[in-house]
């Protein structure tokens, strides 16, 4: 009996597209996994690494040419033995350019900055969290989707929950904050006003 043949096409590799689809820069990017999501900064590193991994660019590149840091500084930071919380200002402005956010929300996502940095008044949040939960559970349409569990979720999942249906149904659960896109708008309001080139 003869061999089997292989279907056409079988045995042949698919061309690679990109750097990103190159085994050893998959193996560099990997995905935060188990207590890495858990470090401080690890939003802003898993949003690096998508973007960057996105584009095609390998770790070096990422750091040496976009963030201006060094690839062993990087990888420091990709294995938490540098901190991205304490990233100077200079980085993190390459970083907000690089992933096209304002600097304010990288400063959030790399643990710099917390929810609670948007409240006049902190306590605010905590006495204002479990009312709005309740609320999000009499929802007709989204509360049969929410679990029990959400009551007992450590209070950063809490928080993220109620901005989610914040973002979703248009309505305030958390008074007194001041968002992002706030800020940066109050910030281009008391920016002086750069004198005006006299013509010739």
């Amino acid at each position: 009996m003869g061999k089997n043949k292989r279907s056409v096409g079988t045995d042949r590799k698919a061309p690679l597209s990109s750097k990103a689809d190159r085994p050893e820069t998959r193996a560099a990017w990997g995905v935060l996994k188990g207590p890495e999501q858990q470090w401080p900064g690890a939003t802003l590193l898993a949003l690096l690494l998508e973007a960057a991994n996105t584009r095609g660019l390998s770790v070096r590149e990422l750091a040496e040419d976009h963030l201006g840091i060094t690839y062993s500084h990087f990888m420091l930071l990709r294995k938490q033995h540098r901190s991205i919380p304490r990233l100077g200002d200079d980085v993190m402005g390459k970083i907000a350019k690089f992933l096209v956010l304002p600097k304010v929300v990288v400063m959030l996502a790399g643990g710099q900055l917390t929810l609670e940095d948007f409240f006049q008044d902190p306590q605010v949040l905590e006495q204002y969290l479990e009312p709005a939960l309740l609320y999000m559970q009499r929802d007709p349409q989204l509360g049969p989707y929410m679990p029990p569990t959400a009551f007992t979720a450590d209070a950063q999942l809490r928080r993220y929950m109620v901005l989610l249906y914040e973002k979703a149904t248009g309505r305030v659960l958390l008074p007194s904050r001041t968002t992002p896109d706030e800020i940066v708008e109050r910030y281009k309001e008391l920016e002086p006003e750069k004198p005006r080139k006299r013509q010739a």
